[in-house]
């Protein structure tokens, strides 16, 4: 468990670098957060979607959230590694945040 710190937001650019300002939006400060780590081995896309409306259904089933993700409720991190079919060793390994995004 750990909590959300909030978040600050960039203005005057779509990138920090060009940014002549920034807010800093505490509406989520404070918020508790549940950090799920696991191993699951998904091939594909449609197995993440499968996997994310799991969590998501025991999450609301066990009372702990609304499981809104359009409300920051549910937010999910991925690693993906991309293996060469040649070899099977992995040539990528990366880490894309909040990537996870379907109709639930």
């Amino acid at each position: 468990m750990e909590e959300d710190a909030g978040k600050l937001v960039h203005a005057g650019s779509d990138r920090l670098a060009g940014s002549t300002h920034s807010l800093v939006d505490y509406n989520r400060a404070g918020v508790a957060l549940a950090e799920i780590v696991s191993k699951p081995d998904l091939r594909t896309g449609r197995e993440a979607a499968e996997y994310a409306s799991e969590i998501r259904r025991i999450m609301r089933y066990l009372g702990v959230s609304d499981g809104n993700m359009q409300e920051g409720s549910l937010r999910c991190g991925v690693n993906i590694s991309v293996i060469n079919v040649l070899t099977s060793e992995p040539n990528f390994r990366g880490r894309i945040m909040q990537g996870l995004v379907g109709r639930f």
